[in-house]
């Protein structure tokens, strides 16, 4: 079941696609991510994303720098920023997600029975947008993880950038 969703928040709605687990294709790598992060991340500071409250942790198998790197930033930031506003109003946990916001796209998927909580929505996306703030701007595929869960259960996270060329 698919259910699209908008949330206003100022000036440009964020697209809301609430799904179950079977709904989102899973033509993307779906085995538990390794558990050290890219050079590129480990570079930048990243390699250890505890951000996350109530022990939930991110681990990143990939990360694709977004160029240029300012303007991707600064959307980052606006991007994430509506995420969170979004999660504040929803109630109705999911397995599966997407929530898109003109070319970004980010979508999560539970593994095993448990679905996602908005807060740890809001947790991911408070994280990331301060981590934007630092540079960290980029696609990325991504694994979070609870002590309290297997080791095979929790949420994959990706993150999509649709670059438009611009003509000449």
């Amino acid at each position: 079941m698919l259910i699209a969703a908008s949330v206003v928040s100022s000036s440009s709605p964020v697209s809301i696609d609430l799904a179950t687990s079977d709904d989102i294709p899973t033509n993307r790598h779906t085995t538990r991510p390794c558990l050290t992060s890219s050079h590129v991340i480990h570079r930048r500071g990243f390699n250890s994303l505890t951000f996350l409250d109530n022990g939930w942790h991110a681990h990143f198998s990939t990360f694709n720098p977004a160029l240029p790197q300012p303007i991707a930033s600064a959307s980052l930031i606006i991007f994430y920023q509506k995420v969170m506003d979004a999660a504040l109003i929803l109630s109705s946990e999911n397995h599966a997600f997407r929530i898109s916001l003109d070319d970004i796209v980010l979508e999560m998927r539970s593994t095993g029975q448990v679905p996602i909580p908005w807060t740890l929505v809001y947790q991911f996306a408070r994280g990331m947008f301060e981590a934007s703030h630092r540079g960290f701007a980029g696609r990325y595929q991504g694994f979070l993880t609870h002590p309290t869960l297997p080791l095979d259960v929790g949420v994959h996270v990706w993150l999509r950038i649709r670059l438009v060329a611009e003509a000449a």
